[in-house]
């Protein structure tokens, strides 16, 4: 079943496909009618193709990375085969994601790995895989790539106060692109109102 605020999100994107469809009919009636079918394109690939995270916590309701302006990258960050809950080595030094982003006394590995929704990946910000990408390297990063919110990235310049041209090049590199992904736009300001700098908690990253 789909929760409420699924449901919302939803709505809200089909209102905004609408009112765009609506304001660039007046301008050029060709224009209006590509815009309209690439977010309608978007929508349908991020609401029905895009995967739970497995290990996501409950702030989203239905576990999956697309709903704010930053947390659309699903990363790996244990192993949790046989319940063994184990941080993954994200470098040569082997060291794990809570240590390279200054992170460790905050770990909340066990959150990911425990119900509500049981797994061994979370939800982090575009910023904090670009930051990653630069510290370790684009095949040093795990990523899940059926519950990342590619179309998004691939359109995002930006994302507090970080380039993403890294992290949109390493996506393309680790992820097969789905048949029916739209032709990505870039959107210079994904996270205009973001300042993001310094240490941040699980709920930022």
């Amino acid at each position: 079943m789909a929760s409420k605020s699924g449901l919302t999100i939803n709505s809200t994107v089909r209102s905004f496909s609408n009112s765009v469809a609506n304001v660039l009919s007046k301008i050029d009636p060709n224009r209006s009618v590509k815009t309209a079918n690439v977010i309608k394109n978007i929508s349908s690939w991020n609401n029905s193709n895009l995967a739970v995270c497995p290990g996501e916590g409950p702030r989203y309701g239905d576990f999956k990375c697309n709903h704010d302006r930053t947390h659309r990258v699903c990363a790996q960050l244990v192993d949790n085969s046989e319940g063994q809950c184990k941080e993954l080595a994200w470098n040569d030094d082997q060291q794990s994601f809570w240590q390279i982003t200054g992170q460790q006394k905050w770990n909340w590995k066990t959150n990911i790995c425990n119900p509500p929704n049981p797994g061994d990946s979370w939800c982090i910000c575009m910023w904090a895989t670009e930051s990653l990408i630069a510290k370790v390297g684009c095949d040093n990063v795990h990523i899940n790539c059926e519950a990342t919110d590619i179309p998004y990235l691939l359109r995002s310049v930006s994302d507090g106060g970080w380039d993403l041209s890294t992290s949109r090049e390493c996506i393309k590199k680790k992820c097969p692109e789905p048949k029916n992904r739209p032709e990505p736009h870039l959107n210079p300001n994904p996270n205009k109102s973001s300042g993001l700098s310094g240490i941040h908690t699980h709920e930022s990253l």
